[in-house]
């Protein structure tokens, strides 16, 4: 839910910012709406693995859940918003509300895996 929201709340506007003469940028078909379906199926898959293996390794404990999702949230989110950062599609300063919000998301995602691996 996160995700969409933040798409046609920020990044859509940006994208047209940076691009006013590319109508075709960030525009809604049944293709690009399916390939963020599969986007957020990878990263749903890839949370989980990451978080279930980090539970395994380093035990379920708070500081285990915030620990897992901020390395998780460097690793992909970081990659991906210093790439778009670098490319100019966005100013540097979006990061700093980017990084934040994802690492959010990632904590809530992280105790629910931690959740489920607890109560299973």
């Amino acid at each position: 839910i996160s995700e969409v929201a933040r798409y046609f709340g920020l990044i859509k506007p940006m994208l047209h910012d940076a691009f006013p003469d590319a109508a075709h940028i960030a525009a809604i078909s049944p293709g690009i709406f399916a390939s963020w379906m599969i986007w957020d199926t990878i990263l749903v898959l890839a949370a989980t693995g990451f978080y279930w293996m980090f539970a395994r390794q380093f035990g379920g404990t708070v500081r285990g859940v915030f620990l897992s999702a901020a390395s998780f949230t460097l690793t992909v989110f970081g990659l991906l918003w210093i790439g778009v950062v670098n490319m100019g599609l966005v100013s540097t300063s979006f990061i700093w509300a980017a990084l934040p919000l994802a690492l959010i998301e990632q904590i809530i995602a992280a105790y629910i895996v931690y959740w489920a691996i607890n109560r299973g």
